[in-house]
């Protein structure tokens, strides 16, 4: 299983990660403040010149490419790679 996102050279997420690969995403139920999952995973940063993933995200959540491909710098695919995944729920009664 893997997760994929972007980031761009210029920005602080993409210096983050180059300097530490690893990475916790944090999911919150926003129905039940008990209920979480939590993905320990690596990255792995993948150059992305032909902006594919924009045009992927674009699609997804209908909004124009323009928007997106605002940031400075280059773009790169960001997958993670999870060697931990913990599932929060409340105890049902």
């Amino acid at each position: 299983m893997s997760t994929i996102t972007d980031a761009t050279s210029g920005r602080q997420k993409y210096r983050n990660l180059v300097v530490n690969p690893q990475t916790v995403l944090l999911i919150l139920d926003p129905a039940n403040p008990y209920r979480s999952l939590e993905i320990r995973a690596t990255t792995e940063l993948l150059p992305d010149p032909e902006k594919k993933i924009v045009t992927a995200f674009a699609t997804a959540y209908g909004v124009r490419e323009a928007v997106l491909n605002q940031s400075p710098g280059r773009r790169y695919v960001v997958v993670l790679r999870p060697w931990r995944i913990v599932a929060n729920s409340p105890a049902t009664g």
